[in-house]
C-alpha cells in the first residue's frame, strides 16, 4: 500500500504542531514534540502509527488515522517501508508500531537506509517475526544515521542444532551507520540479535535481552560504542541453545561492554577475536560487571569457556584490553586468553575476577604479550588442572588467591614465564601434598610477600631472581617446627604392643632433623615398670631416629616429657620429602596400654627442623 501525504483532501504539513483535544475536521492527532528525546533529531517530527494484525481496535483505528496503515500478517515489512519513506520525506519522525505481531515475507527484511527515524513499539507486546524459513534473513538492516529501535521482540530465523545460527542472519543489523540508538530490546533465533558491523560508529545499546540464539550481541567492524544491561541465556532446552553471549570481533576500537549476565552458553559468554580475515588491530576494549555461569537444568548447555580472548592473526592483534569485576561460576574454563603469534595480545588488565566451581584453569594465559597484568582475582579448580596457568610469556599477578586440587597441579603454574612477578599472591592446595607454585623452564622470577599455603614450590629455585616475604615459604637454612597433638584413645594400633600417630604436614627432602619433644600431659594405664621406646621417621621407615622414655612405675596420671635432641639421632638427615610418623612401643609384658580404654590425657609432639 502507499501512504498519502492527505487526509480527506487536507495536506498533513510539515513541523510540530501540538493538537490537544479532539481533532476537528481535517485535523488528525499525530504531531508529537518528542520530548522525551530532547534536543534529537525527533524534536519536531512527526509520527506515523502502523499496527500490526492482531492489534487492538484502537490502535488500528489509530493508525489508520495517523495515515499509517494496518498489516495483513503478510510481508507487512510493505507497510512498516512506506511508511518509514514518508517520515524520510519529512526530514524525519516517529513509526510507532502498535502491539501484536507483524511478520515479514520470505526473502526480506525492513531496510532502514534514511536518517532521523525513530522506530518504536510496546515493549514485549511488539513482535517482528522472520517469516523466512530456508534462506538468511533478518529483521532490520540499518545502513542510516541517527536511527532510533526501542521496545520492540525481534525473532528471527529458527534454525535448530548444535549451532543453530548457521544459516540465519542477524535480527537486528547496522552497516556503516552512526549515533543510533537500541533501547529495550528482546530477541530470539538468528545469528545475532544484534550485530553491529563494518563501518559503524556511536551505536548506543541499553537494555538487551537475547535467548536461544548464536549470539545476542555482536561488534565487527566497529567503533565508539557503548552496550549496558545485557542478558543472554537458553530458555529452550531441547532444540536451541546459546553459543555466546557476546562477540567482539575483528577490527573494533572503543568498544565499552557493563553490566552482563550470560547463562549457560554452548561455547563462551563473552569472546573477545582477531582472526585471518582481520584488517587492522582490536583496541581499546572495556568490559566491567560481568556474570556467566552454567545452569545444569539446561542439558543442552555444556559449561566450557566464561571468557575468551583469542588472536589467531600474524598481522593484527588485541591490545588495550580492561576487563573488571566479574563473576564466573561452574564453568570449564573461567578465562583463556591465547595468541598464535607471540605478543598479539598485550596491554591487558584482568581484575577483581571471582571464579567458582571451576574444572579447568581458572586463568590461563599463553603467548601474550609483557604488558599483562591480573589484579585481586580469585580461582579454586576441582580438576586435573593448575589453577592460574602462564606459558611461553610474563604476566604481572597482583593479589589474588589460586587453589589447585589436585596432587600433580600448582595453584600457580609457570612454564616459560620469564620474568613473571607475583605479589601478594596466595597460592595453594587443598592439604599438603599439593603444590603451591610451580616454575618450568623460566628465569627472573619475583614472588614478593603473598603466602604459599604448604610452603611448596616445584622446580628449580634458580628460576626465581627473588622471593622475598612470602608467608609459609622456607629458605634453605630456615628452621621450623610442626606440631601434632593426639588423644591416647585416639592412637592407631599396631602390633606387638605399638601405637602411632601420623603428622598432617611433611618434612621435605634433605632437611635435618634438629629435635623431637614429646609432652605427655597424662601418661599410661600401667601397673608394671613399663619402658616406652618412641620412634619417628618416615611412614615407610619407622627405624630412622628413635629415644626411649621410661615414664616409670605405676606411671598412671603420670606426666613425662621426652626431648631427644640432635646428637640422639641415628641419621637425622631426611632422603625424601615425608609425612612424619610416630611409634611407641611398650618393652613390658606385651600388653597394649598406650591407648587402651584407661588411657588418659593427650599426647604432643613437636618436630623442629631445618630446611637444606
Amino acid at each position: 500500500m502507499s501512504i498519502a501525504k492527505k487526509i480527506n483532501g487536507v495536506e498533513i504539513p510539515q513541523g510540530a504542531v501540538d493538537v490537544s483535544g479532539t481533532p476537528s475536521d481535517g485535523q488528525v492527532a499525530i504531531w508529537t514534540t518528542a520530548t522525551d528525546i530532547e534536543g534529537s533529531a525527533f524534536a519536531g517530527g512527526y509520527t506515523i502509527m502502523v499496527a500490526a494484525n492482531n492489534a487492538l481496535a484502537s490502535e488500528k483505528v489509530a493508525a489508520l488515522a495517523s495515515g499509517g496503515a494496518v498489516c495483513d500478517n503478510t510481508a507487512d515489512e510493505v507497510e512498516i517501508e512506506a511508511a518509514i519513506a514518508v517520515l524520510a520525506a519529512g526530514n524525519g519522525g516517529i513509526l510507532q508500531l502498535s502491539s501484536g505481531t507483524f511478520t515479514l515475507a520470505t526473502n526480506a527484511e525492513i531496510d532502514v537506509d534514511d536518517d532521523s527515524i525513530w522506530i518504536r513499539g510496546m515493549g514485549f507486546a511488539t513482535k517482528l517475526v522472520q517469516g523466512d524459513t530456508t534462506e538468511s534473513y533478518g529483521i532490520f538492516e540499518i545502513t542510516a544515521d541517527n536511527i532510533v529501535l526501542s521496545d520492540l521482540f525481534v525473532q528471527g530465523f529458527q534454525a535448530t542444532g548444535a549451532n543453530p545460527g548457521t544459516k540465519s542472519k542477524d535480527s537486528i543489523e547496522f552497516i556503516g551507520a552512526q549515533d543510533c540508538i537500541l533501547h529495550n530490546i528482546w530477541g530470539r533465533f538468528g545469528r545475532n540479535v544484534v550485530n553491529v558491523g563494518a563501518g559503524s560508529a556511536n551505536i548506543n545499546i541499553t537494555n538487551l535481552i537475547g535467548y536461544d540464539v548464536e549470539h545476542v550481541l555482536q561488534f565487527y567492524g566497529a567503533n565508539h560504542c557503548n552496550a549496558t544491561n545485557i542478558q543472554a541465556y537458553n530458555r529452550d532446552t531441547t532444540d536451541y541453545w546459546l553459543q555466546r553471549g557476546i562477540t567482539i570481533h575483528n577490527d573494533n576500537e572503543h568498544i565499552n561492554v557493563s553490566n552482563v549476565y550470560v547463562d549457560s552458553p554452548d561455547e563462551t559468554g563473552i569472546y573477545l577475536g582477531n582472526t585471518g580475515a582481520s584488517t587492522k588491530d582490536t583496541k581499546h576494549i572495556n568490559i566491567n560487571n560481568v556474570h556467566v555461569w552454567h545452569n545444569d537444568s539446561v542439558a543442552n548447555g555444556d559449561p566450557t569457556m566464561g571468557i575468551q580472548i583469542e588472536s589467531s592473526d600474524d598481522t593484527y592483534g588485541i591490545y588495550h584490553l580492561n576487563i573488571s569485576n566479574v563473576t564466573i561460576d561452574d564453568m570449564d574454563f573461567p578465562i583463556r586468553v591465547t595468541s598464535v603469534t607471540a605478543g598479539f595480545v598485550d596491554h591487558v588488565i584482568l581484575s577483581n575476577i571471582n571464579c567458582n566451581g571451576t574444572v579447568g584453569e581458572t586463568i590461563d594465559v599463553a603467548d601474550v604479550g609483557g604488558d599483562f597484568i591480573i589484579r585481586d582475582c580469585d580461582g579454586y579448580t576441582t580438576g586435573n588442572y593448575n589453577c592460574l596457568h602462564v606459558e611461553d610469556c610474563k604476566v604481572q599477578v597482583y593479589g589474588g588467591h589460586f587453589e589447585a586440587n589436585n596432587s600433580t597441579k600448582a595453584g600457580v603454574a609457570l612454564v616459560n614465564a620469564d620474568d613473571t612477578v607475583l605479589d601478594g599472591v596466595r597460592m595453594g592446595g587443598q592439604s599438603g601434598t599439593y603444590q603451591d607454585l610451580s616454575a618450568s623452564s623460566c628465569s627472573g622470577i619475583r614472588v614478593i610477600g603473598g603466602e604459599l599455603e604448604f610452603g611448596k614450590i616445584s622446580g628449580d629455585l634458580n628460576q626465581f631472581e627473588l622471593i622475598r616475604n612470602v608467608k609459609g615459604y622456607m629458605a634453605s637454612g630456615d628452621v621450623k617446627a610442626i606440631h601434632k597433638v593426639i588423644d591416647h584413645a585416639s592412637l592407631v594400633d599396631g602390633s606387638d604392643a605399638t601405637a602411632y600417630m601420623d603428622f598432617d604436614e611433611a618434612i621435605p627432602a634433605g632437611s635435618i632433623i634438629k629435635s623431637v619433644k614429646c609432652d605427655f600431659t597424662e601418661a599410661f594405664n600401667s601397673d608394671d615398670t613399663t619402658t616406652l621406646t618412641m620412634m619417628i621417621g618416615e611412614q615407610a621407615d619407622l627405624d630412622d631416629y628413635n629415644t626411649t622414655a621410661d615414664p616409670g612405675e605405676n606411671a598412671f596420671n603420670h606426666t613425662t616429657d621426652v626431648f631427644w635432641g640432635e646428637s640422639d639421632c641415628q641419621d637425622h638427615i631426611v632422603t625424601s620429602a615425608t609425612t612424619p610418623r610416630v611409634t611407641f612401643t611398650e618393652d613390658d609384658d606385651g600388653t597394649d596400654i598406650i591407648n587402651s580404654a584407661n588411657a588418659q590425657g593427650k599426647v604432643t609432639i613437636t618436630i623442629t627442623y631445618m630446611k637444606a
